[in-house]
């Protein structure tokens, strides 16, 4: 029975990893052949996330303007470019419509390591705030900070559901880097196509 669940865990693995990086054609991996040699690069001065993270084509545009017109998100992905077996992908989701919450992030972690964080945007419309504030819960898991014990002691970090928490820190840095883009618009805006 052990060895069955383990093989189901690669598995997982294998096909969570060629679905989110969709560099090839679907297929299998064992654990030791996840690729780790991914190039970590995030030249915001080209406007070039690492190739870790996949962004939905629709919002695409809007993630070239933030890293053209943000430090903080630059910094963002800095932080996400620099981090070992983290993959990161950005995708709308039209399900969420219903929810009481305009974007979220599912954290997948395996033994091997490797993380995977899936943001879901409720609108790929006037993402800025939304894309900064999950990046900001990635950076929580990668740092990670302990949101449960925060969330019983502090006022900093609470639970919004059984499994989902919200923090100040991330509420703060989507408004900073929406402000930050919103501050470039009035200075320059030929710069910004909707």
């Amino acid at each position: 029975m052990q060895i069955h669940r383990r093989y189901a865990v690669v598995i997982v693995v294998a096909a969570l990893f060629a679905w989110l990086v969709q560099s090839e054609p679907l297929r299998a991996f064992a654990a030791d052949e996840i690729p780790t040699g991914v190039p970590r690069v995030c030249d915001a001065d080209a406007g070039q996330l690492p190739q870790t993270v996949l962004i939905d084509r629709t919002v695409l545009p809007r993630i070239s303007v933030m890293l053209k017109h943000s430090p903080t998100f630059r910094e963002q992905c800095r932080r996400v470019a620099t981090t070992q077996r983290l993959y990161v992908r950005v995708r709308v989701n039209g399900f969420i419509v219903g929810e009481r919450f305009r974007a979220r992030t599912r954290i997948l972690r395996f033994l091997s390591g490797v993380i995977i964080a899936e943001v879901e945007l409720r609108t790929p419309w006037a993402p800025e705030e939304w894309i900064a504030h999950e990046f900001e819960h990635v950076l929580e898991q990668i740092e990670r900070v302990p949101l449960v014990e925060l969330a019983d002691k502090s006022g900093s970090v609470w639970r919004t559901a059984d499994d989902m928490f919200e923090s100040e820190r991330a509420i703060r840095a989507g408004r900073t880097v929406a402000e930050e883009v919103r501050r470039n618009r009035r200075s320059h805006p030929d710069v910004f196509v909707e």
